[in-house]
């Protein structure tokens, strides 16, 4: 049996460390390795199995800010070094770009080292002037010392060769797992009394991520000033713009049309009762967000945005694309989706079927080949 040395910042609550946990909790890896977690931090939200071997390379939680993990860099590297000199994987991989800097600069001459870009970098630091050089400069340096970099979309492989000159041949492609039985499963259950007023009238949107820039509510909620009275929009998830948010539903006399419903253990049920779910991101990686709400069965309209939409639609053949940043158009969108309960019901049908190509085994299979 192989062993395995999986190296990520963290099992805190977001797309990466989802991934990571569907991929080390899957048959085919359970069956083909020994698996050792090496969290940089002490965060674990998603529930690790019992087979998986945890090790911490820092006791910081999630309290911690940019400066003490900074400083707990050197540490951290320490840690890793020893680690693999006491275990000899025969692979180490690992997610995330802290992780997998610190994955490159520990590895010995023979070692193999896969590393895993998880978001576009041009997206992510080459539009942000004071950190652009660093960044670019760290991802050229360290990445193309890895054997090998797996992105997890198209866009986010052509990324790393624009943005940090990597070779393509380096780098191959493959997308995020997803437990689509146990998601349609979820989608099943009944949500609360409280919501149930909300859901049952008028024509749902529904959109679940982090409340930054970078996910674009303030564009879906500046679509919704367009669209009739009957259309409403909730939203799933916290971040720092929670406050914002809602000052702009407050300054367009939508407060009683949008709904902010925090973080919820399973938001597969909500979305499973809406009438679309809508992704107006800035940018992506690969979003899982959208994938899950194509498992729940419901159509999806998404934003043109690098990366990942249109590969997930295979154009416009499963969801609805609309152009990037773009709020009346994202309302055309809507309009043209609503408008018509056969197209809602022919869209939803592909969106289900094309996510069952991101079934965790069948993604599990296809990274295992990859790393060993």
């Amino acid at each position: 049996m192989k062993k395995l040395l999986f190296i990520i910042n963290a099992m805190g609550g977001g797309g990466a460390e989802r991934a990571a946990s569907q991929l080390l909790g899957s048959k085919v890896f359970r069956e083909k390795l020994e698996i050792h977690l090496l969290l940089l931090e002490n965060k674990v939200k998603y529930e690790i199995p019992d087979y998986i071997n945890i090790h911490y390379a820092s006791d910081l939680n999630e309290k911690a800010g940019r400066l003490l993990k900074a400083a707990a860099l050197p540490r951290m590297t320490g840690t890793v070094t020893a680690l693999k000199k006491n275990l000899k994987p025969d692979v180490s991989v690992s997610f995330l770009t802290r992780a997998n800097i610190i994955n490159v600069m520990t590895a010995s001459p023979g070692d193999r080292t896969i590393i895993s870009e998880r978001n576009d970098p041009f997206n992510t630091y080459g539009k942000k002037s004071l950190i652009k050089p660093i960044h670019k400069g760290l991802l050229s340096f360290c990445y193309p010392k890895a054997t090998k970099i797996i992105a997890v979309s198209e866009g986010v492989a052509k990324g790393l060769t624009d943005f940090a000159g990597i070779k393509s041949k380096k780098i191959v492609v493959v997308n995020n797992p997803y437990d689509t039985d146990a998601i349609s499963a979820l989608a099943g259950e009944e949500i609360e009394e409280q919501y149930k007023n909300f859901f049952s009238e008028g024509k749902i949107l529904i959109n679940v991520g982090r409340l930054t820039r970078q996910k674009g509510q303030d564009i879906v909620i500046h679509a919704l000033t367009k669209l009739p009275s009957d259309v409403k929009l909730a939203i799933i998830g916290e971040g720092e713009l929670e406050s914002d948010l809602n000052n702009l539903c407050e300054k367009n006399s939508l407060k009683n049309r949008v709904l902010f419903m925090g973080w919820q253990k399973n938001p597969f049920k909500y979305i499973s009762k809406s009438s679309a779910f809508v992704l107006p991101s800035r940018w992506e990686g690969f979003p899982n967000a959208l994938v899950e709400a194509m498992a729940c069965g419901v159509p999806v309209i998404a934003a043109d945005c690098p990366s990942g939409p249109m590969e997930i639609f295979e154009g416009d053949k499963n969801g609805i694309l609309a152009e990037s940043e773009n709020p009346d158009d994202l309302a055309k969108k809507i309009v043209y989706l609503l408008e018509d309960p056969q197209r809602i019901e022919r869209y939803g049908k592909a969106a289900l079927l094309r996510s069952t190509d991101f079934q965790v085994e069948k993604i599990a299979r296809k990274f295992l080949k990859e790393i060993l």
